[in-house]
């Protein structure tokens, strides 16, 4: 049985020449078109241009693995995160009317990602202040009105200077 019989998997490596993709979902008998995430952006692979791509062989998975990457499938998610994260942040800045707003807006996506967390507080709430930064009508008011006297003390003792 070949690998194109035994069917491509969400996360499978993909090689085609040196260039490697990740299946971004399954492929049954019934579907025509394999969908793969290229570093160059997602393409729809027919069945009858399978021969163009394969699966990695022991040494090129193995190459993989050892280069300290996520196990495929993770990395695969790990990207979608990051594109859901790119179109928020789209969307979030066409409604940014001024800029301080702005400012705002830098700010807590910063102490969202800071490492190590500037204070207890930013730690215990980092989801919460990144929602906060692309989602606000999201977050609930008793957490905006948490953050919102939180940001003084934080401007004041907590932020790297």
């Amino acid at each position: 049985m070949t690998s194109e019989e035994k069917g491509w998997q969400r996360g499978d490596l993909v090689m085609r020449g040196n260039e490697i993709g990740f299946v971004k979902a399954e492929i049954s008998s019934a579907d025509e078109h394999l969908i793969v995430l290229w570093q160059s952006g997602v393409e729809r692979i027919h069945r009858s241009r399978f021969g163009e791509i394969r699966r990695p062989n022991k040494a090129e998975e193995a190459e993989f693995k050892n280069s300290g990457a996520l196990p495929p499938l993770q990395a695969l998610e790990a990207i979608e995160s990051l594109e859901s994260v790119e179109v928020l942040m789209a969307e979030r800045k066409g409604t940014i009317k001024t800029r301080h707003e702005q400012q705002r807006v830098d700010d807590l996506i910063r102490r969202a990602f800071a490492e190590p967390a500037e204070c207890i507080w930013d730690r215990k709430h980092k989801d919460a202040i990144f929602l906060l930064a692309l989602r606000p009508a999201e977050v609930g008011l008793p957490l905006r009105f948490q953050e919102w006297l939180h940001r003084p003390i934080h401007a004041l003792y907590h932020r790297p200077r």
